[in-house]
């Protein structure tokens, strides 16, 4: 209704899409100046961070302990190399669905919010591909019906409106100039469909609101049929301001009419937008027309009306006495648009006509209703014979006048607005080889492995020699002499004076890993790339504490179907509880000195032991 046409608010869809290619054009340009520095601050975070995590040790080590120490990091850089640029696109394309209506959904009507967020949640169904340059198809923002309603008679200024929607639709013009012309346009197309509309008895809707916003919900018999929707209060101010300069007022006027009601054609200087609709619902409507064979849902205006003929023995002859005529009340026929019904297909000896505006549609359905005729002659119209002896000379029967056509409708392909394809990708990649910044975010290299020494960070602490106590201890498990019975140390006392310098030494090992629990969609199979890929995009990696190996076998070694022991891959995140001895790999039953000894195994054993 607010633009004056039975369709969608098409313009605006088709003006939003080209804001959509606008907005993307102009952040191709941009997206070198953004990205690239953005690459390099990600470049320069894989080197920083094993260099901070090394100082961080010294840092540590000298100012808790005061000893000395140093990390010995698996490599220099972080495992991460460069990823295509599609994937930060699909990342950041997810993303469309949920800020495009932010800035403007305050002043949009409901029910043009919804279709928009409709048309958003078909970009981010679409994926990334239509933009990035994927082989996916561009989103259709259309509906998702593939037929629209049209409604006739569509006037003359519905019809200039409809043409320059079409060319919108189609993208040819979208200038702010054209825009303004189909606002324009259509706001006249509005007025005129609104002031031609008749009211729920099929008559003109004289000196009515132009743009009513309480019928829908009312019985009044002034209000339009029922199948109009109220317009909104915004709609109805701006067309009923739009009103004077397209109808001469601000309210329905209606034209001239004559003694039975009807409206006098011959006077067209005085036709407003009702007449000007009924004439033209006769040639758009005719069902006689084999272009209109398919039309359905008519609506149609009709009335009894009683006919008198009188015997005029002069003449010999039956003539009419319109002045002893009687007209019923009219009512509009309404059909939904589903429905195939047409006007006076069902009316006995009807004939439509379609040219002379001064008669009605079609008459049929003549039934005789004086009783001297009647009685006999049922349901049929009053024979035409010479008068006898005592028959009445003036005779009535009662005919179904329809006396014209409100409204058709016909269901009609839509006209699909296309959206162009982007490929931001491609030209990202031609602006790299001409020299420009790199944009692209950062993958796990492709090879490495959880749990692998790629993720390992290795550290060494150098404090003060062992208690001087310990020494004894050392002596009496090694079986040496005392020195001072045998005048100098022995093999045993060397070898407890070297694990005594080695016991200045202390090392530590841990790990980053990746935690995926209570992410929504955990990726955490290991063979897709796709989960690996999407590591990065999360804030789940961590750092944990781990045995300390100079060697990772299985970890460095080809990736195995399944996992084992503390050596191995890390097949699911680790907790606290799981990082604990497991009971039953020794029988230590609570024993401190057994579960000592577990300790030893898992540390200077082969993981397996």
């Amino acid at each position: 209704v607010t633009g004056g046409i039975s369709m969608e608010p098409v313009p605006t869809l088709a003006k939003v899409t080209r804001k959509l290619h606008q907005a993307a054009q102009k952040v191709e340009k941009q997206m070198p100046n953004v990205l690239g520095p953005l690459h390099m601050a990600g470049k320069a975070v894989s080197v920083v961070v094993p260099l901070g995590a090394n100082l961080r040790v010294i840092d540590t080590v000298v100012s808790q302990y005061d000893v000395a120490g140093f990390a010995i990091p698996s490599r220099l850089t972080l495992p991460v190399e460069d990823d295509d640029f599609g994937v930060l696109c699909e990342h950041a394309g997810e993303l469309a669905g949920e800020i495009m209506l932010f800035p403007i959904s305050p002043i949009l009507p409901d029910n043009l919010q919804e279709k928009i967020s409709g048309a958003t949640g078909k970009l981010a169904a679409a994926g990334s591909d239509w933009f990035c340059g994927g082989k996916g198809e561009p989103p259709d923002l259309n509906d998702d019906e593939d037929t629209r309603v049209i409604e006739y008679p569509i006037m003359p200024r519905q019809k200039k409106c409809n043409d320059l929607v079409e060319k919108a639709k189609t993208g040819q013009d979208l200038s702010p100039e054209a825009q303004a012309e189909i606002d324009r346009v259509c706001d006249e197309s509005g007025v005129e469909y609104l002031a031609s509309l008749p009211n729920r008895n099929g008559s003109c809707r004289r000196n009515e609101a132009l743009c009513p916003t309480d019928c829908e919900e009312s019985t009044r018999t002034s209000c339009p049929p029922t199948y109009f929707k109220d317009c909104t209060v915004d709609e109805s101010s701006r067309l009923t301001a739009r009103a004077p300069e397209v109808i001469g007022s601000a309210f329905v006027s209606c034209g001239a009419q004559k003694e039975d009601g009807r409206f006098d054609y011959t006077k067209t200087s005085s036709l407003t937008a009702y007449e000007r609709r009924l004439i033209a619902a006769r040639e758009q409507c005719d069902p006689t027309r084999k272009e209109n064979r398919d039309k359905r849902g008519y609506a149609w205006l009709q009335r009894p009306v009683t006919i008198a003929t009188k015997w005029d023995p002069a003449r010999n002859a039956w003539l009419p006495a319109p002045e002893l005529n009687e007209y019923g009340e009219q009512t509009l026929v309404q059909h939904d648009n589903d429905d195939g019904t047409r006007p006076c297909e069902d009316l006995r000896g009807a004939t439509y006509e379609s040219k002379e505006m001064r008669v009605a549609v079609c008459k049929g359905d003549s039934t005789c209703q004086t009783p001297a005729y009647s009685a006999w002659l049922s349901a049929a119209p009053c024979q035409r014979r010479t008068p006898a002896k005592g028959d009445p000379l003036v005779y009535r029967e009662q005919i179904t006048e329809i006396m014209d056509i409100v409204r058709c409708a016909k269901e009609q392909d839509l006209t699909k607005v296309a959206v162009e394809r982007m490929d931001v990708t491609q030209s990202l990649k031609n602006n790299q080889k001409e020299g420009g910044t790199n944009t692209s975010p950062f993958r796990l290299e492709q090879g490495v492995w959880l749990g692998g020494s790629d993720f390992q960070m290795r550290s060494v602490v150098i404090g003060d020699a062992i208690p001087g106590s310990s020494e004894k201890v050392i002596e009496l498990a090694s079986w040496a002499p005392n020195r001072e019975e045998k005048g100098g140390p022995s093999k045993q006392n060397e070898a407890a004076q070297f694990l005594a310098e080695l016991g200045k030494v202390g090392l530590a090992q841990a790990e980053y890993y990746f935690d995926w629990s209570g992410l929504t969609r955990q990726p955490s199979d290991q063979l897709k790339d796709a989960d690996v890929t999407e590591w990065l995009w999360h804030m789940g990696w961590r750092a944990r504490l781990r045995p300390f190996r100079l060697h990772h076998s299985k970890a460095d070694g080809p990736r195995p179907k399944e996992g084992g022991g503390l050596n191995a891959e890390q097949p699911e995140p680790v907790s606290d509880d799981q990082n604990r001895l497991k009971p039953g790999e020794l029988d230590c039953e609570g024993n401190t000195a057994c579960d000592e000894a577990q300790q030893v195994i898992d540390i200077f054993g082969d993981g397996e032991t």
